[in-house]
């Protein structure tokens, strides 16, 4: 249906698609015309000028005192700030953990030796694996991906991207889950 490269016509009748590579501005029926806009006069101009330059120092004077007072700028008083700080420092020395919780993302504050009893039983049953087992398996899956790649007969650009070479062992933590009930005090919640 396209029959010149420099072809107005950019919808295919036939297919009902269109081709975006031969629309151009002028293309449209309401732009008939592309040009710079003409330059406004001196005092217009001047006028811009003065209220960016005006914006700028306005700005700048923001920031300036946003940076000074940053209790103003977190929007919390006195004896909040100095509690997150000071649980910022208990988390620092390895007192507690501070973790969102499951579902309502909200922050739970828990002693090391209470979460490391919660997580218990969660990795009762689970088998300890070493880097090399991590990087023999690693191995396997990728010669695995390999022939499924000479089965599907991807191109040779994108059959490379079905192999992972690297990939870091995930990390296992839990998170409290504050919207079940719970029966121990100590435990807390169910994690």
């Amino acid at each position: 249906m396209y029959t010149h490269p420099f072809d107005t016509q950019f919808f295919n009748v036939c297919d009902k698609t269109y081709c975006m590579n031969r629309i151009y501005p002028t293309t449209l029926p309401f732009n008939k015309r592309v040009y710079i806009p003409r330059r406004t006069n001196d005092h217009m101009e001047a006028q811009f000028t003065i209220a960016r330059t005006k914006l700028r120092q306005i700005l700048g004077l923001y920031i300036k005192r946003q940076r000074q007072n940053k209790t103003d700028a977190q929007q919390l008083g006195i004896k909040p700030t100095c509690g997150l700080q000071k649980l910022i420092q208990r988390t620092r020395n390895g007192e507690v953990i501070c973790l969102p919780t499951d579902k309502s993302g909200r922050m739970s504050i828990d002693s090391l030796p209470n979460y490391i009893q919660a997580m218990q039983p969660h990795i009762a049953n689970t088998k300890v694996t070493t880097v090399q087992a991590h990087e023999e398996r690693e191995k396997v899956l990728n010669a695995h991906m390999m022939m499924w790649t000479i089965v599907l007969g991807p191109q040779k650009r994108t059959a490379k991207n079905f192999q992972a070479w690297n990939n870091d062992i995930p990390a296992l933590y839990g998170l409290r889950k504050d919207h079940k009930g719970f029966t121990d005090p100590i435990a807390g919640p169910p994690t």
